[in-house]
């Protein structure tokens, strides 16, 4: 039988692990010797986070051809501002982009430097987001 009480007070801490930054990144750093990136798994609600940023993703395309379907150039002029368009922002781009900006510990990045991170070095922002949800799913460590 399961210990409820104990299991609520257990202490719990995120899973983390770093990652050397790329050549190219390491000028950003007050150290490049020591420039690294630490991602950690995400809580419940930064993975609906996540999830939901598909959805907003979605909802922000069609809310700007609802408010300028009619008069084209505005519509596209609107899209090319907030970067919409079918090829430019790809589900699965909009869900890593929001994991990385939830999940790198350090140094803390917002989703556009998130978005920067994936424009500027796809391959390791990738295996940033891999790893967040690798963490995310082993879940935190309890009683430690």
């Amino acid at each position: 039988m399961m210990d409820i009480g104990r299991f609520l007070a257990a202490k719990t801490k995120p899973r983390t692990r770093d990652f050397p930054a790329p050549e190219g990144l390491k000028v950003f750093f007050e150290d490049p010797a020591q420039a690294a990136f630490q991602v950690r798994g995400l809580t419940g609600e930064e993975l609906a986070r996540v999830r939901a940023a598909v959805e907003r993703n979605r909802d922000m395309q069609a809310l700007v051809e609802k408010f300028f379907g009619g008069r084209e150039e505005r519509l596209s002029a609107m899209k090319d501002v907030l970067g919409l368009s079918p090829d430019s922002l790809p589900d699965d781009l909009a869900r890593r982009i929001t994991m990385v900006a939830l999940g790198c510990a350090s140094p803390e990045l917002d989703e556009q430097a998130a978005a920067r991170l994936f424009e500027v070095q796809p391959v390791f922002a990738y295996q940033l987001s891999d790893a967040i949800l690798n963490l995310t799913g082993e879940g935190a460590a309890l009683g430690e």
